[in-house]
């Protein structure tokens, strides 16, 4: 995850807003509108959150029963690459063990991932 400026924030932010605006008024039929607020609720949940409220969410989504990278981003909907990014995070600060596991035992495993320490041991200041 790219680290960003408060004033790129900021300007990416008010595109989230001016383009929401831009749905809300102008957009001809509900499908084109109900499209363009998916886009700006993905900017605004992307840029909005600083990073550790990001780790935090996925810290959260973690203890809620998310166990792999699939899970956490459907649970967050943060980007991808933000939850590649924390997951390794958390993992060098051994907070998460990944663990490779196959549930058919054929084919190829999936990476589940387990939080090996309990929810209130969490602190983002700690993985920086």
């Amino acid at each position: 995850m790219a680290i960003i400026t408060n004033q790129q924030r900021r300007k990416v932010l008010s595109f989230a807003d001016e383009l929401a605006k831009l749905a809300a008024e102008k957009a001809p039929d509900s499908v084109t509108r109900k499209e363009l607020f998916t886009v700006v609720n993905s900017i605004r949940k992307r840029f909005g959150y600083d990073l550790e409220a990001k780790q935090f969410e996925v810290w959260k989504a973690l203890h809620d029963g998310a166990s792999s990278i699939g899970d956490l981003i459907l649970m967050t909907k943060f980007h991808k690459d933000d939850i590649y990014e924390i997951t390794r995070t958390l993992e060098s600060a051994k907070f998460v063990q990944f663990k490779k596991m196959s549930l058919t035992g054929n084919g190829r495993p999936q990476v589940l991932i387990f939080p090996v320490v309990d929810f209130d041991s969490f602190s983002p200041q700690k993985l920086n």
